[in-house]
């Protein structure tokens, strides 16, 4: 008996933040697409095609770091109204789900969590890689939640 392939082990980031605003006005704001090129850091996101409020829109999403630049496109899989979006990655760099999901704590209070679960390419080297670029990841993904978490409640704010 022969296997010809191998299976990838997957990594689940996780990262959180309380957002003094409700779940309704969180899903409006980070469902515009566009609208996530002012608090995810470094990166520019356009939508290619399809409606922007619903399953099934394409995506592309541009991240530039100096003179690194990766190209990530996404299909929204999952669109749950005001709880949960869920996308999937289909570039040839960025592989797996990225997953919004926000819960209501309190009238005034809602959690928002952002997942990326994505496959750890080339074996034990990927995996050393990602233990090497983990600390740059949270500090990337967190300061782009606080940017998020002061747009929802500044703009809260303002109307």
């Amino acid at each position: 008996m022969s296997y010809i392939g191998w299976v990838m082990k997957t990594v689940a980031l996780s990262f959180n933040i309380e957002i003094c605003a409700k779940p309704k006005a969180i899903f409006h704001y980070v469902s515009d697409w566009e609208k996530q090129s002012e608090w995810i850091l470094f990166t520019k996101v356009k939508l290619l095609e399809g409606s922007p409020n619903q399953k099934d829109p394409l995506l592309l999403a541009i991240t530039k770091i100096g003179p690194i630049k990766v190209q990530d496109t996404m299909v929204v899989t999952e669109w749950q109204p005001f709880e949960r979006i869920v996308v999937e990655h289909t570039g040839r760099m960025v592989l797996g789900k990225g997953v919004f999901t926000i819960k209501k704590i309190s009238n005034e209070i809602s959690s928002f969590t952002w997942q990326e679960i994505t496959p750890i390419p080339f074996g034990i080297i990927g995996r050393i890689c990602l233990v090497l670029v983990k600390p740059l990841l949270n500090f990337l993904f967190n300061a782009s939640l606080k940017k998020l978490k002061n747009n929802v409640e500044q703009n809260i704010t303002r109307n």
